[in-house]
């Protein structure tokens, strides 16, 4: 209960201690994640960033896509720093993922090169683009767009997960 009044998803009348969920509870509660991810997807549906925030969420739900294998650990971690921000290593797999997704065909020598694990790379963007079918259904982002449809879209376009050009076009590159 607490974590929800600090989410700003749930009031509490100090008199009475009757709960109502707010505005941002009730969406909150149609999305099956953590409520701290969904706030997070829900906002940065709001404020026009849902591509990173489902980047985001879909990293933070999942295990990191760097690997470290035992006898290479030096290499690997040399590899890792070429993504590196000092914001957050939260950031850092973010920038990785973005780029590993702009890549195309050439993803698999590119993810090898830098120790990226590629079924982590595409777990994240299925998570992502199911995350993306969610907010579509909650009526938060273009209405209609579903995890096949996207996923599609970016392989026949561009060799991306498709996310961006849905938000952006559509499944039909429709407005």
């Amino acid at each position: 209960v607490d974590e929800l009044v600090c989410l700003e998803a749930l009031t509490v009348d100090p008199v009475t201690g009757a709960e109502e969920l707010t505005a941002l509870g009730m969406h909150l509660s149609t999305l099956p994640v953590d409520c701290r991810v969904g706030k997070l997807i829900l906002l940065g549906a709001m404020f026009g960033v849902a591509d990173e925030a489902l980047t985001m969420a879909a990293i933070m739900s999942l295990r990191s896509p760097f690997m470290s294998p035992p006898q290479r650990r030096e290499e690997a971690d040399r590899a890792k720093h070429t993504f590196a921000t000092e914001q957050s290593d939260h950031l850092t797999v973010l920038r990785a993922y973005n780029e590993v997704d702009a890549m195309g065909s050439e993803r698999f020598n590119f993810c090898r090169e830098y120790f990226l694990g590629i079924k982590t790379i595409q777990t994240i963007a299925g998570l992502k683009r199911q995350l993306l079918e969610l907010l579509s259904g909650a009526g938060f982002v273009r209405y209609g767009l579903n995890s096949r449809a996207v996923e599609g879209l970016g392989r026949r376009t561009d060799g991306t997960d498709g996310v961006r050009l849905a938000l952006e076009n559509g499944v039909n590159g429709s407005f």
